[in-house]
């Protein structure tokens, strides 16, 4: 088991952002999340991650994560990334990933050698030396990923990756993640709002709405479900 949350709950005053949730993402595969704006998705992955305070419990490979900050948490395994792009922008390329590198978990292998593979693989080797201000938003992105591939996790938080991509620049991500996840090992969990995504990459796939689990399954199984469909996708989804 990679990653089990127990009566998850986060409440902003009288709003509950995540409401007594529960569900479990197995080591090895690729776990969506859909659901309306608001459904408390993003809230989800800050819970996660250390950044926010909650009630309930969240276990990575049978550790217990609530209370510990963030770089403990990036240090247990666990790396996310972010809507919109996040990276120092004075800094290249290679000095992103390197700072992923360094901060992350430790392996013996060398830091150059880390950064330079990741590069490789996330394709952006003509883009090395370059500012990431300077990138466009798909490379902006793959630098973003190989900074938190950098920190070697073993399971890679995705929210909502392709927004604002084109659609060959989708299908060119698309193959990374499958990539990320079969080629490296790393279990992954997704946020996104195009179903047909979620469907194509998912072996499971949890519906919330107000921060509440709607509906949790095979894809297959929970785009047909009448809940989904009145809550998110609407009468018209083929």
């Amino acid at each position: 088991m990679s990653l089990k949350c127990s009566h998850i709950s986060k409440q902003f005053g009288r709003l509950k952002a995540v409401d007594t949730l529960n569900f479990e993402v197995q080591t090895g595969e690729i776990f969506g999340i859909a659901g309306p704006n608001g459904a408390g998705k993003t809230t989800l992955f800050n819970m996660i991650t250390g950044m926010y305070t909650y009630s309930g419990s969240i276990a990575f490979d049978g550790r217990e994560l609530n209370g510990l900050p963030a770089y403990r948490i990036c240090r247990a395994g666990i790396a996310r990334t972010f809507q919109i792009p996040q990276l120092f922008a004075s800094l290249s390329v290679s000095d992103n990933i390197r700072a992923g590198a360094h901060f992350g978990s430790r392996r013996n292998k060398p830091e150059a050698e880390t950064i330079e593979e990741i590069i490789d693989f996330v394709g952006l080797g003509e883009h090395r030396d370059h500012k990431a201000a300077h990138l466009k938003l798909l490379d902006k992105k793959l630098a973003m990923i190989g900074a938190a591939l950098a920190t070697h996790p073993r399971l890679l938080l995705l929210d909502e990756p392709i927004a604002g991509l084109n659609p060959s620049e989708i299908t060119q991500s698309l193959e990374l993640f499958y990539r990320i996840n079969q080629e490296l090992g790393i279990t992954i969990l997704i946020i996104e709002h195009f179903m047909k995504v979620l469907t194509e990459l998912s072996q499971q796939l949890l519906i919330l709405e107000n921060g509440k689990k709607v509906c949790l399954g095979p894809p297959h199984e929970v785009t047909r479900d009448q809940r989904v469909i009145e809550c998110y996708l609407g009468e018209d989804h083929d």
